[in-house]
């Protein structure tokens, strides 16, 4: 019994069908297959042993054999035992198990080989709608506009209002009167800040001018030494304080040569703008007095920081100060409140 449990399961299966079958032979042969009247049959009968016997032969209904009776006898006469028929069913079970796992993985390689295709398929669909999209983008954007691009300014500091003034036929005093008229114009309530801006051309041509093109239609006498170091853009404006107070923000990329430039143009400065920046000083003694003439100068000051430099009237009011906030801006005014707004708004800006 020891060595039947030792063998391996495929060979213990081979036995337990290997007996099955010889157990049918031996019950069902030619041997035993008699006809009813004692002589041999021509064709398969009942076995004498199967054959259903009468009440009066046997006394009782003879019993319905079944796999388990048959079973129970092969283990018995075949010496196998229970063990190795429960091994080789689940062998059998384990072979069906592998089955349906290799079924299922490939369900799986072919579930995920679709998703992988769908996946490719709207990827390549969306990057040729995105390409032809931005193609037709391009191609629209490269054709010439039916309509000008309309003018664009940015002054240089936040500003309340803005003000145009074209600049055609307009020059020397003819433009110093017409600041001064805007400058007048102004009716913004207290701290506010008009932006006046100077343009030539129209619609599609309209341009700003710059500095040293708006310093050379005024006729003012700035040294060259000033002139060519402007940048392009400026600002003129007015601050409402204490009347209409006007400014200029120049923008320079030579400190040195701007600085020297204007302490050339100090002495003509105030003159040369026609009012904008107030009415203009004359050295002139006091009347029926021998005392001497008053000479309006420059002087320097300290404001808000910065070195500035200034100019006083004869009853000692400032009326008018320039500075360079920083190296590449300079600021011209008339007084220091003025002076301080147009610094905060430019710090303003720079944050």
């Amino acid at each position: 019994m020891a060595d039947d449990i030792k063998e391996s399961p495929q060979g213990e299966n081979e036995k337990i069908k290997s007996a099955l079958s010889s157990e049918f032979e031996r019950r069902f042969s030619s041997a035993d297959l008699k006809n009813p009247t004692g002589g041999p049959m021509n064709g398969p009968s009942i076995p004498t042993s199967a054959r259903m016997q009468t009440p009066s032969e046997e006394g009782s209904i003879p019993r319905l054999r079944t796999f388990k009776d048959d079973l129970a006898e092969i283990i018995k006469t075949e010496h196998i035992s229970t063990v190795q028929v429960a091994a080789a069913e689940q062998e059998k079970r384990t072979h069906s198990a592998k089955e349906a796992e290799v079924l299922s993985d490939e369900m799986k390689r072919e579930i995920h080989d679709t998703r992988v295709r769908r996946i490719t398929v709207t990827v390549a669909t969306v990057l040729v709608v995105v390409g032809l999209s931005i193609g037709i983008g391009l191609y629209f954007s490269s054709l010439p506009s039916s309509a000008p691009e309309g003018f664009v300014y940015t002054p240089l500091i936040f500003v309340d209002k803005q003000a145009e003034i074209p600049v055609m036929g307009l020059f020397g005093r003819n433009l110093g009167q017409r600041l001064v008229a805007e400058r007048d114009s102004v009716t913004l309530r207290l701290g506010s800040v008009e932006d006046i801006h100077f343009t030539q051309g129209e619609d599609a041509t309209k341009k700003l001018i710059d500095a040293q093109s708006f310093l050379k239609l005024l006729g003012t006498s700035a040294p060259q030494e000033l002139t060519r170091t402007l940048s392009a853009p400026f600002m003129l404006g007015v601050h409402v304080f204490d009347g209409n107070q006007g400014f200029l923000i120049l923008e320079t990329d030579n400190y040195e040569g701007a600085f020297s430039g204007m302490l050339a143009f100090e002495r003509n400065i105030l003159n040369d703008f026609f009012g904008f920046f107030g009415p203009q000083l004359l050295s002139h003694p006091a009347s029926g007095t021998t005392t001497p003439a008053f000479n309006p100068a420059f002087v320097d000051k300290i404001i808000k920081n910065h070195d500035a430099r200034a100019l006083y009237d004869e009853t000692g009011k400032m009326r008018l100060v320039y500075s360079f906030v920083d190296r590449n801006t300079l600021v011209i005014t008339t007084n220091e409140n003025t002076f301080a707004e147009v610094l905060t708004r430019l710090q303003s800006k720079r944050l």
